[in-house]
């Protein structure tokens, strides 16, 4: 809230006026947001402040103990992001030349963040508004890095114009608060201000930024738009050159859209999956639409990314886990093969870009034993498992094998936070059934019993996973469970099942091997029942951001939801979860997937950012590679559960 007051505070430091008189609050301090102040802009930061005494006293102590300090300016302070409350003494208010209030050196003004970027410090005209203002965003849906500027009408009533917002593909900022649905909207290509390469202007007012003039074109928001929203303006590169990929998957679609076949006879499920295939059927939406909004997800991240792999690591190798998920299932079928063949490729190719190596050095702390830099090894075991047998090349598990054999042999585990399950069970599930040896899934079965018991990730009580074992969970987190946490869980139990008792399948010829699976199938069993019960919690069928606390944040969240579906789903598939309770949990997730989350554009929404535990960090613009895998993974399983 601290960061919120200044920001609100260092925002009205643009308007002009009178310098205002010192608050009843406390004789010693006067409240400035600037030397020179106009309107009324001080009483509603009195009001703000009267409503968070807490945050006003803080940093009424910060200024106080600062008296002395050299004086700051307010432009360093706008660009720093400071404390809201200026602590000065009497005398520190004069007149300059110019006769406008200005402060002497004795001033004070509580500096906070001083190190902070210029970009990080806040959108213009950022005013705490709360529900008394529109959100503008601008989104980059382009491949390449981009500058923008808004010129908009603030809360005085002048039309004013922000500084540039830098955008990196994918990124969404907020560059102003509102209550005019008017705006005019600039945009380049980062460093190219004179439009080689062509821009977003316009000739509706021509603005300074930085000195120079820029044509803006006028923008309205639709109708409905109230104040409290939040409206994203998306700059778009239009039509682009696509990759050969693209172009394969983009004539596979009608294709996709066509009669279903039956599963082959070896995919045919056992009797007790029967009754649940037979009800999905009628349940759920057609196998081939489901497939459709997989492939128009991905198809979205591979022209927003331009077909780059930026990373080895937990968030690109998430994502290609989703992509082959589908292209197993698209394999299936004679009528989606230039589909399968083009998710194959792109399989190969991130390996290719990567050597087949596990992430370090490339990727993050830890190095190889950090489960994070492991995950991309499933893309390349399923790689290797999807091609025809002329075409498997041993040196795509090679690297794979040498740490793991290594790991195999160390009574080290390393997988001491929920996330990790995910991540190694991923790659050493596959790597079992890609090689035959039970080394692997005897070592995923130990690892996993240590990681759920020793490390206490696993409770007994709530059925549900921590993200953190007891000794590292901080204070505040103790019986929060986190959406994706659990998701990242159910996802490995998931991986765990297909590869060492695949449904359908022989039995697993190791009798080690079908115990362990039969502990697998019980924690989902118990997580599944437990997730069941609280999706009524969440918005529109998807499950809330804090499973326990549904009240936390009321918004749809699209990660977990989609491992809560692709795990429900295979339960049912393999005949391990009754269709009677889980199936309408299903169809209502999958609805909120592929209705809210997933946008007319392709785009995957509503994913909450990179992090540890629940957060407030999740909007419809927000989007991710991590995030489009998981979609993935539950489009794979939803299609074949319906078809």
């Amino acid at each position: 809230m601290l960061g919120a007051l200044a920001l609100f505070a260092l925002a009205s430091a643009a308007s002009a006026g009178r310098v205002p008189p010192p608050t009843p609050e406390d004789a010693r301090f006067t409240y400035f947001y600037t030397t020179d102040l106009g309107n009324d802009n001080h009483e509603i930061m009195k009001q703000r402040l009267s409503a968070h005494p807490a945050d006003a006293t803080k940093c009424a102590a910060l200024c106080a103990g600062a008296i002395g300090a050299t004086c700051k300016t307010w432009s360093f302070c706008w660009k720093a992001g400071t404390c809201s409350l200026m602590a000065a003494l009497p005398d520190s208010i004069s007149k300059d030349s110019k006769g406008k209030s200005t402060y002497n050196p004795k001033c004070v003004s509580g500096i906070l963040n001083e190190d902070k970027k210029e970009d990080e410090s806040g959108p213009a005209g950022s005013e705490d508004a709360g529900d008394d203002a529109i959100s503008l965003q601008y989104s980059n849906e382009c491949t390449m890095p981009i500058v923008a500027a808004v010129h908009y009408k603030d809360f005085d009533g002048e039309w004013v114009t922000g500084p540039w917002v830098a955008l990196a593909p994918g990124q969404t900022k907020e560059v102003a608060k509102t209550r005019n649905t008017v705006f005019y909207s600039y945009a380049n290509e980062k460093g190219d201000p004179e439009c080689v390469k062509g821009c977003w202007d316009g000739e509706d007012t021509f603005e300074k930024v930085d000195a120079r003039k820029f044509g803006f074109r006028e923008q309205n928001m639709p109708e409905g738009i109230e104040l409290g929203d939040d409206y994203t303006h998306v700059f778009d590169c239009g039509s682009k050159k696509k990759k050969l990929l693209l172009l394969a998957l983009a004539v596979a679609l009608p294709a996709v859209a066509g009669r279903s076949a039956p599963l082959p006879a070896q995919h045919a499920p056992e009797a007790a999956a029967a009754a649940a295939a037979a009800a999905a059927a009628a349940a759920l939406p057609p196998r081939q639409h489901v497939l459709a909004d997989g492939l128009r997800a991905v198809r979205y991240w591979q022209e927003l990314t331009n077909y780059t792999h930026a990373s080895c690591g937990w968030e690109h190798g998430t994502l290609m886990t989703g992509v082959l998920a589908l292209q197993e299932v698209l394999a299936q079928r004679n009528e989606s093969a230039a589909a399968a063949e083009g998710l194959w490729e792109w399989g190969r190719k991130f390996g290719d870009d990567f050597s087949w190596k596990l992430c370090s050095p490339n990727g993050r702390g830890g190095g190889e034993l950090n489960p994070d830099n492991q995950i991309c090894a499933a893309s390349y075991a399923q790689t290797y498992l999807a091609a025809p047998l002329g075409k498997r090349d041993p040196i795509w598990l090679a690297d794979a094998a040498t740490r793991y054999r290594s790991e195999a042999a160390s009574d080290d585990v390393h997988w001491q936070w929920v996330d990790t399950l995910f991540m190694a069970m991923s790659v050493w599930a596959r790597m079992g059934a890609a090689t035959g040896d039970e080394v692997y899934f005897e070592t995923m079965h130990r690892n996993f019993q240590r990681a759920v018991t020793g490390f206490g990730l696993w409770s007994e009580r709530d059925s549900l996973f921590y993200r953190d074992p007891p000794a590292k969970r901080a204070h505040d987190q103790e019986g929060v469970f986190w959406s994706r946490g659990n998701g990242w869980a159910a996802g490995a139990l998931v991986a765990a099942l297909r590869h060492a008792a695949p449904p359908g399948g022989p039995p697993p010829a190791s009798p080690a091997r079908a115990r362990a699976a039969e502990g697998y199938a019980w924690t989902l069993r118990r997580l599944a029942a437990r997730l069941v019960s609280l999706q009524g919690g969440g918005v529109g069928g998807c499950w809330p951001v804090s499973l326990t606390d549904p009240g936390f944040f009321k918004v749809p969240e699209t990660t977990g939801t989609a491992m809560f579906v692709h795990a429900l789903a295979y339960g049912m598939r393999a005949g391990l979860l009754d269709a009677r309770t889980h199936l309408p949990a299903v169809r209502r997730g999958w609805e909120c997937l592929s209705r809210v989350a997933l946008q007319p554009s392709g785009r995957v929404g509503w994913c909450q950012s990179g992090g540890d535990r629940p957060h407030r960090n999740i909007k419809a613009e927000i989007t991710s590679d991590f995030c489009v895998g998981m979609f993935a993974l539950a489009a794979a399983e939803v299609a074949q559960l319906a078809g």
